[in-house]
Order: C-alpha cells, then structure tokens, then sequence
C-alpha cells in the first residue's frame, strides 16, 4: 500500500529531572553497606568492588547489542526495556501523562533509567528525565489512540540511545595521556545521542503507520548517561591501558547543601575523570517508576580517577569541598599514591587563603591511616582507602559528606 503523503513525524525533546548523574537510591541497607566501605582496607574493598559490577555489565551490553533487552509492558501504562546479565538489571522505561482533555502539546511524559546492582548491597541508582511532544505537523490530529501507542516506539528511541551510548563508550580508545578521560566519554554520549536523534520509530493503530516519532533532542539525558560511563566504562578503559597506578574516588553528598567538589592541586599523575558540574547537588528525592511510583530519597555521588602518567612515578591530588552558603567552612581531602612508598590520605580545614601545594606537602607523607575524619561547624567529612600498597597498584578510595 502506498501512502499520497509522507508519514507525519512526531518529535519530542527532553528536559532534566535528577540532573547531572546517577543518584543512588537512600535506603537502610545502602547506608549501612556505605558504613562499612568507610571502614577501610578490605571494606572499603570489597563496597567498591562491588560498584565497579557496573563495568562488568556494561561490557555485557556491548557484546549483546540490541539481544540485551527485552522489552514488555511497564508501570502505569507505558513501556520498558529490561537488560540484566544475571547479577545486574538495567531498566528503562516511558510512561506519558494522561492524555490531555484538548489534544494538543504540550503533552509530556517520564523516561527512566534505573540500574540495579545485585544483592546483598543491592545498590540502586536513577536518571530521569522529562519528554515533551513538540508543535504538531501541519494538518496532523493527535487523537488518544495515538498518543496511548507513543509509549512504545518512545521507548525505542531511548533505548536505541543507551545501545548507542555503550557502544561508543566501548570503542573509544584515547591514547596513553588519558587526562580528560571523562569529557570524551562526554562527548561519545553527545555524539551517540545526536545519532539517536536522526533515526524515527513508527506509530502504529490498528496495524496501520499512522506517524513516527522521533527523539530530536536527548541533551537532558547527556549528563546522567556520562555519569554511567564514568561509573562502568572507565575502568574498562583504564584496565586496557594497563597504567601502573590507578586511584578511583567516590565522594557522596548526605547532606541538605549543595557542595562544589573541585581538583585545585594535582601534584603528580592526570585526572582522568572529573565532574561535568563541580557541584556534587544536595540530597532529593525521584519518582520509583516501578512499583507504587512513591518518591525515595535519593543521594547524588561524584566519580573521579586518576592515573600516574609514567612507569615510575606516582599521583597525588588535593580535593576542595565547599558548602553552599557556608563561608568558611571549606574542606581539603589530600590523596596520595607515591612510588616506592605507602600511599596517605587526609582531612582538613582549607582556610580563608589556602597554599594548596603546602597543604598538599604538609600532609602527604605516610602515616599508616587506612580511614581519617575531620569536622567543622557545618560539615562531617570521612575518607577511607582500601589498601597503603600492592592491591596490583589500583586503590578505590569513598569520602562522605554529612551534616554535622
């Protein structure tokens, strides 16, 4: 059968719902499995062993492609696509708000990622983000029939930009100076959603094409899936490359401010991974898509790695936490990977006109510590590190941030 006219083209944009990365999900058990990474040495080991599942099934889901999901009907009548590897489960879902009473945009709905790690510390972690159906074409009447049948072709072009997103991450290959490791992940997750966007899923009623959608603008969803790269694909990479020293960092905010996490002094090695955003955002809370669609709390995490830039020589960083409105109440994290010594970390107050190198000097010189804790008048910080040396030369290190 052939049609007189073109087949209309619905398009949709995103909008930002958590923001910049993954939040992870504030329940009982998640906050005791944190307790217990901050203890240090094989703790500390064994939690962020257990966060780095994450590259393992990211590798999976290259090696699947588009077999990885299978997609069924979702919670309040939208749509999802569900990919697990027997351990991890990645779920991504589209739900569209009630169709409205006149028939015309703006309509919306929620596109969800969730990323659930296995038990016993079944750690869970959310993106969402906001679609809206753009101006109509020309002549093209949106009746319910057609908007209760979007969820599922919208749900394709989601997933055909997560596929899309992995893939690209999984190709890269940056050279051995994989300083800025983080912002061409970045830019692969840009590019992967600009190709995403090109590409338009049918609209079906009936059995007949009566539309197609297509996604013309996926930035809302950048961020948190460069979140996920840093997360999963990182490690990957770095492991490739085969770096004599690898650091990771996880910093998480449990607290109500907003906290600008910064890297002011590098004294040896390459920050491979940074934050898009400096400003790790304060607890908050999203919609669970799948159950009762109740509101959890939620805590935002900050990823960061660095790696030595030669054979023999080490790394070492000072990071900066500044509180939101909080003059003054600023505090300094010394992490230090030398060669042919133990490794240090350490808590302290910037001060009002910070020497960040002497900071770094002052305090960067083996003392044994596995866990150190520090405290001022608005905020209670902790910092363990799982290993002083050996541990094959990649140390995983958590710092929480909490209210005092």
């Amino acid at each position: 059968m052939f049609r007189d006219t073109p087949i209309p083209v619905l398009s949709v944009t995103t909008s930002p719902l958590t923001g910049d990365g993954m939040p992870t999900e504030l329940t009982d058990q998640w906050r005791q499995v944190l307790d217990q990474g901050l203890g240090g040495g094989a703790a500390t080991s064994s939690y962020l062993a257990h966060i780095a599942r994450a590259a393992d099934f990211i590798g999976y889901l290259g090696q699947q492609g588009e077999d990885a999901f299978t997609v069924t009907p979702g919670p309040s009548g939208g749509w999802q696509a569900v990919a697990t590897d027997g351990c991890a489960i990645l779920q991504v879902g589209a739900t569209l708000a009630p169709f409205p009473p006149d028939g015309d945009p703006p309509v919306s709905g929620t596109a969800v990622v969730r990323l659930s790690l296995p038990n016993p510390y079944q750690v869970v972690q959310y993106t969402e983000f906001g679609v809206q159906l753009a101006e109509l074409p020309a002549g093209f009447v949106l009746t319910r029939q057609v908007w209760q049948a979007l969820a599922q072709p919208l749900l394709s072009r989601v997933v055909a930009f997560v596929r899309q997103s992995v893939r690209a991450w999984l190709d890269l290959a940056p050279d051995e100076d994989v300083s800025g490791l983080g912002d061409a992940l970045a830019q692969a997750t840009q590019e992967a959603g600009e190709a995403a966007a090109e590409e338009t899923a049918e609209i079906t009623v009936g059995g007949e094409a009566v539309a197609e959608v297509a996604v013309v603008d996926f930035s809302a969803a950048f961020p948190p899936l460069a979140g996920l790269a840093v997360l999963a694909a990182v490690p990957l990479i770095l492991a490739a490359l085969a770096k004599n020293f690898v650091l990771r960092l996880q910093v998480v905010n449990m607290t109500d401010l907003d906290i600008e996490v910064t890297v002011p002094y590098q004294a040896d090695g390459a920050m491979t991974v940074e934050p898009a955003d400096p400003v790790l955002p304060a607890m908050g809370q999203v919609t669970d898509a799948w159950g009762d669609r109740s509101t959890v709390d939620v805590a935002y995490l900050a990823t960061f790695s660095a790696t030595n830039r030669s054979g023999y020589s080490g790394l070492g960083f000072l990071l900066n936490l500044s509180p939101a409105g909080s003059d003054g109440a600023d505090v300094c994290a010394v992490v230090s990977v030398p060669w042919g010594s133990d490794n240090t970390i350490w808590l302290g107050d910037t001060g009002s006109d910070p020497d960040w190198g002497g900071i770094y000097d002052a305090n960067s010189d083996a003392d044994g510590l596995l866990r150190v804790d520090h405290g001022n008048r608005v905020l209670a910080v902790s910092l363990a590190i799982d290993a002083l040396s050996g541990n094959a030369d990649t140390y995983d290190c958590v710092l929480r941030v909490q209210p005092l």
